[in-house]
């Protein structure tokens, strides 16, 4: 995409990087921690205790999937509405976004809408619920249909200022929007996956499917 660039960060490169700045990022293990917790049905800690080390704790949980920079360059147009992830899978997965810089309405914030994770507009290809990112053709598939399905849902944007960071389901309808701006603007977008024995994962995403196709949202792709 024109004035746009995404940097893959290698699987070892994450996990230092992640560890190297444990102290720096102990506010977002702590509540993917609580998060995490919640989808397996434990009890979370509802405020940070003293002396606790979160990404120990998230470790033992969940663990980092990858990384990726993400960045919009002045001049950059709006991105297609796409999921990063299935409906089944992203029941099991985060997506941190650490902006780089402060994100205003005219360098590039990123829009969403909201609930979308939960189940596929009606007329979206099943692919949206049961197969991996790469079978979405993520910045192309369904596409004037998702487009067309967004001009019906409330959307929003995150504007945010150093220090926020956007924790989100992945399979969440999105989209990069321009940058009028002068400057570009930076983001760094952790992966973060549940911990799950391979057979309990295959049951768990089978159940997901199910309740997605059964959950089919009134919202029509035309």
């Amino acid at each position: 995409q024109p004035r746009r660039c995404k940097v893959t960060f290698r699987q070892e490169s994450c996990e230092y990087m992640l560890n190297a700045l444990q102290s720096q990022l102990q506010p977002i293990y702590f509540l993917a921690f609580n998060i995490f917790s919640h989808m397996i049905g434990r009890s979370g800690h509802s405020r940070p205790r003293e002396g606790e080390n979160y990404w120990r704790t998230l470790s033992s949980i969940a663990k980092v999937a990858g990384a990726v920079g993400n960045v919009a360059h002045p001049g950059s147009e709006w991105q297609n509405p796409h999921r990063d992830g299935s409906i089944a899978v992203g029941r099991f997965v985060l997506s941190v976004n650490v902006p780089m810089t402060a994100v205003g309405e005219d360098n590039g914030p990123l829009e969403y809408w909201p609930n979308t994770h939960r189940s596929p507009c009606r007329g979206e290809s099943t692919l949206a619920v049961n197969r991996s990112v790469e079978d979405l053709l993520q910045y192309r598939w369904c596409f004037p249909n998702l487009m067309a399905t967004v001009r019906h849902l409330a959307g929003a944007r995150a504007l945010t200022q150093l220090g926020d960071v956007i924790v989100r389901n992945p399979a969440t309808l999105h989209r990069g929007t321009p940058n009028r701006s002068e400057r570009s603007r930076y983001m760094i977008s952790i992966t973060l996956k549940l911990r799950l024995p391979p057979r309990l994962r295959q049951m768990a995403i089978a159940i997901a499917i199910a309740r997605a196709e059964r959950s089919t949202s009134d919202v029509a792709c035309r």
